[in-house]
C-alpha cells in the first residue's frame, strides 16, 4: 500500500486507469451515485411479492417477537438484523417491509465498494464497474430482494474495512483526528457486525482484510509495528475464541457466533465437504467466477483484494463444515478482483498473449457454468437457500432453466466483445481485415477508446442485474400463496364466491397473513371431503395442494361436475372452484397434456408401439430441424389403458449406433403433471420435451427415434405390439428383451 491514500491524479497506478484518473470526481461522490443507482434498481416493487412461506416467514416471526408479539417456535437469529426488520415493519405497517433494511444495506455495500476501489487507485470507470459487479451477483440480489441471508452484516463488515483503510492511511499530524474518528467508526462497525452476523463473519474476516493493508506509520510519532500488531493480535484472539466455542457448541445456539450447528452435518459429517465452498461461491457470484479468478491471480497492481478474498474464502469454507451453506460475505473483494481483471486485460499495454489467454479461460469458464446452471438451476436461482432437489424449484415455470444458461453465454459474448473493442497497439503483423475493422475505433479520442470495453461490460452487468431481479420476483409467485389468496378475497368482495375457503390438507403459515380469518376457513381431510366440497351444487372454493389436482381433475372428468383452477401461480398450491367468475380463465395445467381425443400434429408421424397392454405410443413429431448446439421439441402422443406404477418413466432418445445419443436418460411422462397412478382407460397424454442437441458429443447424420418405458430403476416394460421384430409404420424392435423400439428417423445437422 502507498504511504498515503491516493486521491486525485496520482491515484491511478495502472495504465488502464490513466484516462480517467485525472478526473476530479471525489470517491464519496462516486459512492453516493453508485448507491442511488442501486436503490433505483433494487427498491421498485420490493414490497409487492408475497413473503416466501419457507424462508421469509421464520424471519418475520423473529421480527414479530422483537416487536412484543407472542410467537411460538421462534428461530434463533442475530438480533441486529431482526431489530432493523422489526423497525421497518412498524414504520411501514407492511409485513413485506422486513426486506427494506437488507435492500438499503446492499445499496450501501455497493457504494462502499466503489469508494474502496477509487481510494485504492482505480479510475472512475473501473471503480463504478466494481460496484456494478456487486449488484450483478445473484446472491447479493437475492439478499436484497428477499429477507434471507445477511446483507446488513456484509454492509457493516465492508464499512469496517473502509473505515480501517481510511484510519491507517498516512496523513499530516494536524489531521490525526480524522484517523481517530475513522478508527472509532471501524470499531463500532465491527461490534455491530458481530451482533448482525456473528464474531467470525462479522469481525474476523474484516479484521484480516484490514490487517492485509500492511499499514505504514500513521505519523512520525506512531511506529510502524503498532497498528499491525494490534490488528493481528485482535484477529488471533477472535479466531481462538470462535474455535473454542464452535468445538464445544453441541446443539445449542451461541449468540456471539450467530449460528447453531447444522443438524444434518452433525449427524453425517461427510455430508459437507470443504470443496463445496467453491460451488457456493461460483453459484452465488454466477457467472463471474472465471473473471474473479483471473483478477485474483493476474493483477499486479493491488494484491490486497486477493488476500481479503482468499482469507475470507478459507474461513467461510471451514465455517460451512459446521453450519452448512451460508451467504458468502465476500461480494466486495470478489467485485474488486473482477473489475481489476477487466482493467488489466483490456489495457492497451497488456500483451496480446495475456489477453488471448484471459479470453480463452473466461470463455471456457462461462460455458462450463452455463452447463452447470442448466443442469441445476436452483443453485443459481436460489443460491443461498438450503433447498434439496431440483424438483422443489419451479425452474421450468419461471424460465430459469433457459434464462440462466443464456445469461452465462451472454457474459461470454460480452467478454469477447470487450476484448475485441479494447485498445491495442497497432502492429504491422495484424491482418489487413483487422486493421480496417478497428480503424473507426482507433480514430476515437483516447478517453472514449479506453471506455469502450468498460461500456460493454456495464451493459452486460445491467442485463444480468435486471434478469436476477426478475427471477426473484417470479420465484416469489411460487414460494408464497399471496396472489391466490388475494384473488379469493377480491372474488368474495365482488360476491362471486362465498366467504368460506376450504383448505384441502394445506398447512401454510402464510395463510395467517393473506388468507381469510379463521372463522371463514374450513379444513378438509382427505380426498373424499375435498370432492364432496367441490361437487356441491352451490358455489365453493378451495386452496389445495398441487399434487391433489390430478385426482380432482380425474374425478371431475369421470363424474361431470365442474372444476376450474382460478390461480396456479404457486407451484405447490392452487385455488380451485366449481364456478368460473367473469374475467378469469381456467388455469388447469393438466389440459396442456391431457386430451379427450388424439390431437392432430402438423408434420407429425403415426406409429404404434404398445407396452404390456397398458400404454400405446400412437404418434410423434419433432418440431424444426435438429441442429447440434440448439434446442428442439419432441412430442409423443400416448394412449393409456389404465393406471401405471408411480415410478413409470419414458425413454425418448435419438441414437446413431452405440456412439451418438441425444437425450439418453428416462424422463417423467408429461412433466409429471398427470402422474401415471391417476390414469384411466382412454386417457390421451401428450408428452412434450425440449431437448438440447449437444454441440460436440454427437455425430451428424440420420438418427433413430427410440422409445421405451421404464418400470423401476432396474426393470423396463416389455413391448407387446408389434408382436414380431417389425411392425406397422416402420416400427422396429432393437433389443433382444423387447424393451426398446425405433419408431422413425430424424436427421441431425
Amino acid at each position: 500500500m502507498p504511504d498515503e491514500i491516493p486521491e486525485g491524479p496520482e491515484a491511478a497506478t495502472h495504465p488502464a486507469d490513466r484516462s480517467s484518473s485525472s478526473s476530479p470526481t471525489r470517491p464519496w461522490l462516486l459512492a453516493l451515485i453508485a448507491g442511488l443507482v442501486s436503490a433505483l434498481a433494487l427498491l421498485p416493487g420490493l414490497l409487492e411479492p408475497g413473503l416466501w412461506s419457507r424462508y421469509e416467514l421464520p424471519v418475520f416471526d423473529h421480527a414479530r417477537a422483537l416487536m412484543g408479539e407472542t410467537v411460538t417456535d421462534v428461530p434463533h437469529m442475530p438480533w441486529l438484523s431482526s431489530w432493523a426488520r422489526a423497525w421497518a415493519i412498524a414504520l411501514l405497517h407492511d409485513p413485506a417491509a422486513l426486506r427494506l433494511p437488507g435492500a438499503l444495506a446492499t445499496c450501501g455495500t455497493v457504494g462502499l465498494t466503489v469508494w474502496i476501489a477509487r481510494i485504492r487507485g482505480a479510475g472512475t470507470p473501473v471503480a463504478l464497474l466494481a460496484g456494478g459487479f456487486v449488484l450483478a451477483f445473484p446472491g447479493v440480489v437475492q439478499q436484497a430482494r428477499v429477507a434471507i441471508g445477511n446483507p446488513i452484516g456484509e454492509f457493516l463488515a465492508t464499512l469496517a474495512v473502509a473505515a480501517g483503510l481510511h484510519a491507517l492511511a498516512r496523513r499530516p499530524a494536524p489531521q490525526w483526528w480524522s484517523a481517530l474518528l475513522a478508527g472509532l467508526l471501524c470499531v463500532a462497525a465491527l461490534v455491530l457486525g458481530t451482533t448482525a452476523s456473528g464474531v467470525v463473519l462479522g469481525a474476523l474476516i474484516p479484521l484480516l482484510a484490514i490487517g492485509f493493508l500492511s499499514p505504514r506509520p500513521l505519523s512520525d510519532r506512531v511506529p510502524t509495528w503498532l497498528p499491525a500488531t494490534v490488528l493481528w493480535l485482535a484477529a488471533l484472539g477472535i479466531a481462538s475464541l470462535a474455535a473454542r466455542l464452535a468445538l464445544h457448541q453441541g446443539e445449542g445456539y451461541i449468540p456471539i457466533l450467530g449460528a447453531a450447528q447444522h443438524l444434518d452435518i452433525m449427524s453425517r459429517p461427510a455430508a459437507r465437504q470443504f470443496a463445496q465452498i467453491i460451488e457456493d461461491v461460483g453459484f452465488q457470484m454466477f457467472p463471474w467466477l472465471p473473471i474473479m479468478a483471473l483478477g485474483a491471480l493476474a493483477t499486479h497492481r493491488d494484491r490486497w483484494p486477493t488476500m481479503w478474498l482468499l482469507s475470507g474464502f478459507t474461513i467461510c469454507g471451514l465455517w460451512t463444515l459446521l453450519y452448512g451453506r451460508i451467504a458468502i460475505p465476500l461480494a466486495v473483494p470478489a467485485a474488486l478482483c473482477c473489475a481489476a481483471a477487466i482493467a488489466e486485460f483490456t489495457d492497451a499495454h497488456s500483451s496480446r498473449a495475456v489477453r488471448r489467454f484471459a479470453v480463452l479461460v473466461g470463455l471456457a469458464g462461462f460455458l462450463i457454468l452455463a452447463k452447470d446452471a442448466g443442469r441445476t438451476p436452483s443453485r443459481v436461482g436460489m443460491p443461498i437457500t438450503d433447498r434439496r432437489g431440483e424438483h422443489n424449484y419451479a425452474a421450468a415455470e419461471i424460465g430459469a432453466d433457459a434464462q440462466l444458461p443464456r445469461s452465462a453465454k451472454l457474459a461470454a459474448l460480452g467478454l469477447l466483445l470487450a476484448f475485441l473493442v479494447a485498445p491495442a497497439p497497432s502492429s504491422a503483423q495484424d491482418p489487413r481485415w483487422r486493421r480496417r475493422l478497428m480503424a473507426p475505433l482507433d480514430a476515437l479520442p483516447e478517453p472514449a477508446r479506453a471506455l469502450a470495453p468498460v461500456g460493454v461490460v456495464f451493459v452486460i452487468l445491467g442485463i444480468h442485474t435486471a434478469g436476477a431481479i426478475h427471477l426473484q420476483n417470479q420465484t416469489a409467485l411460487h414460494e408464497s400463496p399471496m396472489r391466490a389468496l388475494k384473488n379469493h378475497r377480491a372474488l368474495v368482495a365482488d360476491g362471486q364466491l362465498p366467504e368460506t375457503l376450504a383448505l384441502g390438507q394445506v398447512r401454510d403459515a402464510a395463510i395467517e397473513l393473506y388468507g381469510p380469518p379463521p372463522e371463514h376457513q374450513q379444513f378438509l381431510r382427505g380426498h373424499s371431503e375435498l370432492t364432496s366440497w367441490l361437487s356441491a351444487a352451490e358455489p365453493a372454493a378451495a386452496l389445495i395442494r398441487a399434487s391433489d389436482l390430478p385426482f380432482l381433475t380425474q374425478q371431475h372428468r369421470a363424474d361431470g361436475w365442474p372444476l376450474f383452477v382460478l390461480d396456479h401461480s404457486n407451484r405447490n398450491l392452487a385455488l380451485v372452484s366449481n364456478v368460473l367468475p367473469p374475467g378469469f380463465d381456467d388455469e388447469n395445467p393438466l389440459y396442456a397434456v391431457l386430451r379427450d381425443a388424439v390431437p392432430d400434429l402438423p408434420g407429425g408421424h403415426t406409429t404404434l408401439v404398445q407396452f404390456e397392454g397398458l400404454l400405446d405410443v400412437v404418434a410423434w413429431r419433432v418440431s424444426g430441424s435438429v441442429v447440434r448446439g440448439r434446442d428442439f421439441d419432441l412430442e409423443l402422443v400416448l394412449v393409456a389403458h389404465g393406471k401405471l406404477p408411480a415410478t413409470t418413466e419414458i425413454y425418448a432418445r435419438l441414437q446413431q449406433g452405440r456412439v451418438s445419443r441425444i437425450n439418453p436418460l428416462p424422463q417423467q411422462i408429461a412433466e409429471n403433471l398427470y402422474p401415471p397412478k391417476h390414469w384411466r382407460e382412454g386417457d390421451i397424454i401428450v408428452h412434450r420435451v425440449t431437448i438440447q442437441a449437444p454441440a460436440l458429443e454427437v455425430l451428424p447424420g440420420d438418427h433413430q427415434l427410440v422409445v421405451g418405458l421404464r418400470r423401476t430403476k432396474t426393470a423396463n416394460f416389455e413391448i407387446t405390439i408389434p408382436a414380431d421384430k417389425t411392425g406397422a409404420h416402420d416400427v422396429t424392435i432393437i433389443d433382444k428383451r423387447r424393451n426398446f423400439a425405433a419408431i422413425g428417423t430424424v436427421p441431425v445437422y
